[in-house]
Formats: structure tokens, sequence, C-alpha cells
């Protein structure tokens, strides 16, 4: 990857995917669109790229997982004691605690 790709990513923004996993296979369940502070704050920007005024609020990931989680509990598609996540959930001490509180262990 060369400079002027890497200059780029930083304005990314990305999907999260809650996704429920049991043996016998997969299951898109909800999904959540991140943006960075630097995108959550440029109205006009979100506008010209079609992105929904209810998407358009910044939360750190660990916040969107915490509330696609709560999501699907409510819903009824979550019948689990633990949940899967990489490092940087891990490192959230407020969705750890979260997860502790509603029963969940962080895998």
């Amino acid at each position: 990857m060369n400079a002027s790709e890497f200059a780029h990513i930083y304005e990314a923004f990305c999907a999260f995917h809650a996704v429920f996993a049991p043996a016998c296979g997969r299951a898109l369940v909800d999904r959540r669109l991140y943006l960075p502070p630097a995108w959550a704050h440029e109205p006009l920007r979100c506008e010209q790229a079609g992105i929904p005024a209810t998407e358009r609020v910044y939360q750190t990931k660990p916040q969107i997982g915490l509330a696609l989680l709560r999501r699907a509990r409510a819903w009824g598609h979550l019948h689990a004691c633990w949940v899967a996540g990489d490092d940087l959930y891990g490192q959230s001490p407020h969705l750890r605690d979260a997860l502790a509180a509603e029963g969940l262990c962080l895998s």
C-alpha cells in the first residue's frame, strides 16, 4: 500500500454486523454503520453521501457493539451466555461491565 492509499483510510466508514453463529449455521441479525468523528460532525458531507440522519451520531465501536447486542436480545435473537469480539472490545471497561451486568461474558 502506498502513502496516498493509506492517507484515505482514516476517513472511511465501516459497517458492523451482529451474527448469530450456532453449530448448525450462521445468520445475520443486525447491522450498523460506524462513522469516524470527522464524518459524524459534518452533516453536509453525510447528506451528500446519502447517510441517513439517524446514522450520523458518533459512537465508539464498543458502544455500537453493545447497542447491537441489546437490540438482538430485545428481539429474542440472542440466547447465549458469551459473545466474541477482538481486543478492541476487550479493552473497553464500559463494555465488559455492561456485558457482565447483563449476564454475558466477552470471549
